[in-house]
């Protein structure tokens, strides 16, 4: 698997934040299924990245959503919970773009 660039894992994470939030809004159904579709190979891949550049915690958080979301073996959830659940995904999205710098230094020197 080719890796991208870490700008361009920022803009994955950008639009993950984004189309989680949307789902807070009246969307229609199909909205929801691309949101699995999407959000599942999002975080699947954020959590490869993460992994293959040694940072130690985020590849199980962001593991762990893509299990969520995914759009086969659905997890169900009613709409209170799930904009709980899409909350808390952009707010950890958003942490990790502002930490990423700090995850990738521990990680570098536990390593050592």
């Amino acid at each position: 698997m080719v890796l991208l660039k870490k700008s361009n894992t920022i803009w994955i994470k950008i639009l993950l934040i984004i189309i989680l939030l949307l789902c807070l809004f009246d969307m229609p159904y199909w909205y929801f299924q691309l949101v699995r579709i999407f959000g599942t190979m999002g975080f699947a891949y954020l959590a490869y990245y993460d992994y293959k550049n040694k940072i130690r915690f985020t590849p199980y958080v962001f593991g762990v959503a893509a299990i969520l979301l995914n759009p086969i073996a659905k997890i169900s959830f009613d709409r209170e919970m799930w904009n709980i659940i899409d909350v808390i995904l952009a707010v950890i999205l958003i942490l990790s773009m502002f930490l990423e710098n700090n995850l990738k230094g521990m990680a570098n020197e536990k390593g050592k």
